[in-house]
């Protein structure tokens, strides 16, 4: 089975190209179909490391504090 291929457009190399270099955690998924790329998905993660009754380092509104260090949940609209 032969599927023509085109060549991939500069400006859709230079989208790859920087959804790779801007991204520290998640992945680039990049859509063909029938040799062409139709579609670029980037999805990206953040995660949050509790530690010292802090998230990532960083001391939030006393309220918010309490109630996480409390609860491990804030309730009121997230952090």
């Amino acid at each position: 089975m032969s599927i023509h291929k085109e060549k991939i457009a500069p400006c859709i190399l230079d989208e790859i190209i920087s959804a790779i270099e801007t991204i520290s955690f998640g992945e680039v998924i990049i859509k063909i179909h029938n040799g062409t790329v139709v579609q670029l998905e980037k999805n990206e993660k953040k995660r949050f490391n509790i530690q010292n009754d802090h998230i990532c380092g960083v001391c939030i509104n006393s309220r918010k504090h309490a109630l996480y260090r409390s609860t491990g949940v804030v309730r009121d609209g997230g952090l």
